[in-house]
């Protein structure tokens, strides 16, 4: 984790990020589990056909609104042409 400026904890994530169509992908990734999580920074990611791309995410949360330790939390990465296109990944979120 780190502390930002505006009392905000961030934790950074790597997503691997996989289209297996024949057409290039666009995702909306999110993030849940914590009350006020939010994604700082870009939120769509492109893949192009037929690859894999990685992505370095950051969490954020205000300071204060979870436990100390870790916390679980959930991104959901949906394809943004076809809703049905998703994934949901568990991961855990550090509290100072």
């Amino acid at each position: 984790y780190r502390e930002a400026d505006d009392e905000q904890i961030e934790n950074v994530f790597q997503l691997h990020v996989m289209n297996t169509d024949e057409q290039p992908r666009r995702y909306a990734v999110a993030v849940a589990g914590i009350d006020g999580i939010k994604i700082v920074g870009e939120t769509t990611l492109e893949v192009p056909a037929a690859s894999n791309r990685n992505f370095v995410v950051v969490a954020s949360v205000k300071d204060g609104v979870a436990p100390k330790g870790s916390n679980k939390i959930v991104f959901d990465v949906r394809a943004l042409e076809n809703d049905r296109i998703a994934v949901q990944e568990k991961s855990t979120f550090y509290m100072p």
